[in-house]
């Protein structure tokens, strides 16, 4: 449940702040790096954990994942990221579909 609203606030926060001629080319870095590092994992995890053992791998993990996570809602701008884009707010930012250029 929580990974899911991640994902939307997140491609929210994509679209809302990363110009659009540049979306599809942040878009392809995002999806290249999150799903390209997930191979790493799994072969770093399966040896760790078969030398340390699965629950202290998992507080590892946790003792890496929290502070890491933590140290990034210190950054003001990721906390204070507004909700829109500076000077859409409130000007009709959103399009119907014709105008959009969606089929």
């Amino acid at each position: 449940m929580t990974v899911s609203l991640f994902f939307v606030l997140w491609e929210t926060a994509l679209q809302t702040h990363v110009p659009e001629q540049a979306l599809s080319r942040v878009s392809s870095y995002d999806h290249l790096l999150s799903g390209g590092l997930m191979p790493v994992g799994l072969a770093l995890a399966g040896p760790v954990s078969e030398s340390l053992g699965v629950r202290p791998t998992l507080y590892a993990m946790t003792v890496i994942a929290v502070p890491a996570a933590l140290a990034l809602l210190r950054v003001p701008a990721v906390r204070r990221l507004p909700a829109h884009a500076a000077g859409t707010a409130g000007s009709g930012s959103v399009r119907a579909a014709p105008d959009a250029g969606l089929p």
